[in-house]
């Protein structure tokens, strides 16, 4: 019987005090509460993350695509723009004529030029187009022919071969036919002067 009392004695020491047991199970509970928000504070950031990752390069690809000159020729956005500077580029490279623009015609001439070999002398081809733009001068051109024929036949008889030899005698010849028929011609102003024939042999 008293060996049953001890025993007794000892179990109701083994049960513990209810309020401990509440403890221990709040304690238990509050860990398990502050674990879950943890664990929901972390995916919350994860989510954010994922979600404002690809939001924010969706934004900085659009300004670039939109808001740079290399993004809109991408996409096709800076069409019109260069049509527009290729247009002006068009216009600058054409000449703008003038309103009056005559061409008047020379007759052709043949003179024999210089050369040092002492076989048959070449002879120059050479028909050439005045271009002006008062059409009133081509009275003052018909009446001073003669004299114009005459300036480009002394000069052009001085000439030797070499002197004519590729683009750079060509243009030095054509430099020098302006200078001459406008010398003679004054006060009439004769702008170019155009080949057409222009021939060696």
């Amino acid at each position: 019987m008293a060996d049953e009392t001890k025993k007794d004695v000892d179990d109701a020491e083994e049960i513990k005090d209810p309020d401990d047991i509440g403890e221990e199970s709040g304690d238990s509970e509050g860990e398990d509460a502050k674990a879950k928000k943890k664990k929901s504070g972390s995916g919350m950031m994860t989510i954010l993350l994922a979600a404002g990752i690809p939001t924010v390069l969706i934004l900085i690809l659009a300004v670039v695509l939109f808001f740079t000159s290399f993004g809109r020729g991408l996409i096709g956005l800076d069409k019109g723009d260069a049509k527009h500077g290729e247009e002006e580029s068009v216009e600058e490279a054409v000449v703008k004529l003038p309103e009056h623009i005559t061409y008047y015609e020379m007759p052709e001439l043949l003179v024999n030029i210089q050369t040092s070999s002492s076989k048959r002398k070449p002879y120059l081809r050479l028909a050439v187009k005045f271009e002006i733009h008062d059409p009133e001068a081509i009275k003052t051109l018909d009446l001073i022919k003669p004299r114009i024929i005459d300036a480009f036949q002394v000069y052009l008889r001085e000439l030797r071969v070499d002197d004519l030899e590729g683009s750079t005698g060509s243009q030095r010849l054509k430099e020098e036919l302006l200078k001459r028929v406008n010398t003679v011609a004054a006060p009439v102003k004769v702008i170019d002067v155009l080949f057409q024939v222009f021939v060696i042999q």
